[in-house]
């Protein structure tokens, strides 16, 4: 199998667990619902990325198409990068904490995963109806987890694997 197919499927497959960390909660951890997800998430799109640059540059028909959308991104990016480095803490802004995992970090890692499936759904488009359909069973699997966990607490609002109503809402 060329190198360039093994590396969609690899990076599709490594997408799917991306898109499911949503599901993840560890107790063990200080903020059970939010740093294993991030964690995996930024881990994931990490190993997406090691298959992903050899596509880049020998291919490019893996690279996402220049449009107004990707210029956003890139303004959206410079402006959290300029008021990082501008800003009260550096630090701070930059890695976050573990209780929000945001951060220009987290940002970075949720444009690189937005740009690499960009560049492997345009050649595939089974890739775009798969990832919608594991989105759309992500989202039925958190509220089914949350009205489980809603009836056995007796909690009203529902806050499902996010552990928050705000954030699940």
């Amino acid at each position: 199998m060329p190198y360039n197919r093994l590396a969609e499927k690899t990076i599709v497959v490594l997408g799917v667990l991306a898109l499911t960390t949503l599901l993840l909660v560890w107790y063990a951890t200080l903020y059970p619902f939010v740093f294993p997800k991030a964690w995996l998430f930024r881990v994931l799109v990490e190993v997406m990325a090691l298959f992903y640059m050899p596509l880049w540059f020998s291919y490019p028909e893996y690279r996402p198409k220049k449009s107004l959308i990707w210029v956003g991104v890139g303004v959206h990016l410079a402006a959290l990068a300029v008021s990082s480095l501008f800003g009260a803490s550096f630090s701070k802004s930059f890695w976050s904490n573990s209780e929000r995992m945001e951060g220009l970090f987290g940002m970075l890692h949720y444009a690189a995963f937005a740009y690499m499936l960009c560049g492997i759904m345009q050649r595939n488009a089974y890739v775009f109806s798969l990832l919608s359909k594991i989105v759309l069973g992500v989202g039925a699997v958190s509220v089914i987890a949350a009205l489980f966990r809603a009836i056995d607490s007796g909690y009203i609002r529902l806050e499902g694997v996010a552990g928050n109503p705000s954030f699940f809402a």
